[in-house]
């Protein structure tokens, strides 16, 4: 009989009532039939199995695991992840205190560990385990680099339960001995990677957009800031003097990095283009963001109502600020409704998508060839060792940049 790639099936032993797997010829009974408890306890046995080539770990297929005694109660994975998050709730935020993206991240590489192993003791946590959550990020068809990022961060949350003495310092220890993905030698796939965007898809997308969402769009095409400068920007964090303002958000990527130091200080300079798009927008409020959903959508109704070619009837009146909605739109636009936005209005009209990040990559593709390679990190001040080393030679070839393309 050829052999069967599909893992032993999770059955009801009818006698006792209870969950049941047999692996290797012997039963493995897995608590209450139909429970969380015992979907887990089947997921994590055969993910076990699976890590140990289809085999039984050393620990549980020799006869004296019936008869050893059982092992004191220790800190579970889910509540080492949870002490973890409290941590990482105070450590990965910006300086007004918002979480950063890095949050996400680690929400989704935690993910698979808990689904396989959150009710596990986290000093039974080892090397094959590990591998058996990559299996699962595999089977998830996520990429090479993305499993490698995940498995990764999963090594961190230990390493800090081993500085707060949750676990002993061998667990960290032996995770570090599996090593990375590497290309070619594994069964996941590789990514595509950042793309260059067809200037032609932009420039048919941007009058469908919101007036806020398309001056973004074009602040990132001419600036060359990020899409985390482009929705946080006021009017008091800009500079209008001269003939290139300078813009410096409130929080940006590296802040982290700076230890008051002036040249890791994040500047984008404006040029007259950029200058012209943000004029518009400034208000009287110079706390206030200049691109907000709030005013967006506002706008928006306006237009409705002054197209509708019908008369409000009197229920629509009396209903006329009392409806509540579910989300109100915010005072100003995240990285997500940023690209969401975009994302809507592609899929409306027909046109391929294209991201944010796109935007960024194509234009400082074209910076480096017309400026060179320092002309490039100028712009971009995405390299926070080359600022160090370039910081003022960088600064004058970025104003340079911004007054003739920007």
């Amino acid at each position: 009989m050829p052999r069967t790639s599909r893992p032993p099936a999770y059955r009801l032993h009818k006698a006792r009532n209870l969950a049941v797997v047999t692996l290797a010829g012997k039963d493995h009974y897995l608590g209450a039939y139909g429970s969380p408890e015992s979907h887990e306890a089947y997921a994590r046995l055969i993910a076990d199995w699976h890590a140990s080539g289809r085999r039984l770990p050393a620990a549980q297929a020799g006869p004296a695991q019936a008869t050893s005694p059982p092992l004191p109660p220790q800190l579970t994975v889910n509540e080492l992840i949870l002490a973890f998050w409290e941590h990482a709730k105070k450590h990965y935020r910006h300086a007004d205190g918002t979480p950063t993206r890095e949050l996400d991240n680690y929400r989704d590489a935690l993910r698979p560990l808990r689904k396989l192993f959150g009710r596990a003791q986290a000093v039974e946590f080892g090397p094959l385990r590990l591998r058996a959550v990559r299996e699962e990020m595999l089977r998830a068809d996520l990429c090479r680099k993305t499993i490698n990022a995940r498995v990764h961060r999963i090594r961190r949350v230990f390493r800090w339960a081993a500085s707060e003495e949750l676990v002993p310092e061998s667990v960290p220890q032996a995770l570090a001995t599996v090593a990375s993905l590497q290309r070619g030698r594994c069964d996941a796939r590789e990514s595509d990677g950042v793309r260059p965007v067809d200037w032609k898809d932009v420039e048919a997308t941007l009058p469908h957009l919101p007036p806020q969402v398309a001056a973004m769009v074009e602040i990132m095409r001419y600036s060359n800031c990020r899409a985390e400068d482009a929705v946080i920007m006021r009017a008091c964090d800009l500079t209008m003097k001269g003939e290139a303002w300078e813009y410096r958000p409130e929080s940006h990527k590296n802040q982290w990095r700076e230890e008051n130091s002036p040249i890791h200080k994040r500047v984008v300079c404006l040029g007259p283009r950029c200058q012209e798009i943000v004029r518009p927008f400034l208000k009287a409020d110079l706390q206030a963001y200049l691109f907000s959903p709030k005013e967006s959508r506002a706008e928006y109704q306006t237009r409705r109502a002054a197209a509708r070619k019908t008369k409000r009837t009197p229920s629509e009146l009396r209903r006329k600020g009392k409806v509540k909605p579910r989300r109100a739109p915010g005072d100003r636009y995240t990285v997500n409704s940023f690209q969401q936005a975009i994302r809507k209005t592609c899929r409306k009209i027909g046109v391929p998508g294209w991201t944010v990040l796109q935007i960024r990559h194509s234009r400082a593709t074209e910076v480096r060839e017309q400026y060179g390679l320092e002309g490039a990190a100028a712009a971009l001040g995405d390299s926070v060792e080359a600022a160090a080393i370039y910081a003022e030679k960088n600064r004058q070839l970025a104003r340079r940049i911004a007054l003739e393309i920007g």
